[in-house]
C-alpha cells in the first residue's frame, strides 16, 4: 500500500492491485450504453478531456483514463456545453479528508469537490457502487471528476 496526498485527502492505495483490475476491464462506462448519445459524446472527448495534473494523478493511482467506472450525464449547461460526472475506481481508501458525497446516487450532493484545472472539479469518495468484479471484493474508493465538455457529435444536442 502507498500513501498519496491530494489537497485535503490522504489516500492509501494499492497501485498494483488497481492496475491488475484495470487489465481485466474491457471497456469504459461511456461505451457501456452506446445508445446514449451523451455518453458517446463523452467517449469522443475523452482523449482531450483531462489536463496534465489529472492524468498524472490517474497515473500515480494506476487508473486507466479510458476505462471510467461511472459516467453520468448531468445535462446541458449552455449552448454547446455539457456537464458530466466521471468516476474511476481504485483499490484503497480515504484516510483523512471529507468524503465528496454527502448522499449517494446521480443527484448526490457534491459539496466536497475542489477545482482541479480548467473546467474540471475533483472529488474522492468511499461511497461506491457498481464496482466491477475485476476488483475482487477488495476495498475500493472512487476518484471523481465533474467536467464540462463541448458537444462533438454530428447529432443534435440533447
Amino acid at each position: 500500500m502507498e500513501t498519496l496526498h491530494i489537497d485535503r485527502w490522504r489516500i492509501t492505495h494499492d497501485p498494483q492491485a488497481t492496475e491488475a483490475a484495470y487489465r481485466q476491464i474491457p471497456r469504459g462506462a461511456a461505451e457501456a450504453e452506446p445508445e446514449q448519445e451523451a455518453l458517446r459524446n463523452l467517449a469522443r472527448a475523452r482523449e482531450r478531456l483531462f489536463p496534465a495534473q489529472a492524468l498524472d494523478l490517474m497515473k500515480q493511482l494506476k487508473i486507466d483514463p479510458g476505462l471510467e467506472g461511472e459516467a453520468i450525464y448531468l445535462g446541458r449547461i449552455g449552448a454547446g456545453r455539457h456537464a458530466y460526472r466521471i468516476g474511476y475506481f481504485f483499490v484503497g481508501g480515504v484516510d483523512t479528508g471529507t468524503d465528496s458525497f454527502q448522499s449517494s446516487g446521480p443527484s448526490a450532493i457534491n459539496r466536497g469537490f475542489i477545482p482541479f484545472g480548467g473546467s474540471i472539479s475533483l472529488g474522492v469518495t468511499e461511497k461506491v457502487r457498481g464496482v466491477p468484479e475485476a476488483f475482487g471484493g477488495r476495498k475500493v474508493s472512487e476518484l471523481l471528476y465533474e467536467v464540462e465538455i463541448p458537444w462533438l457529435l454530428e447529432s443534435p444536442e440533447p
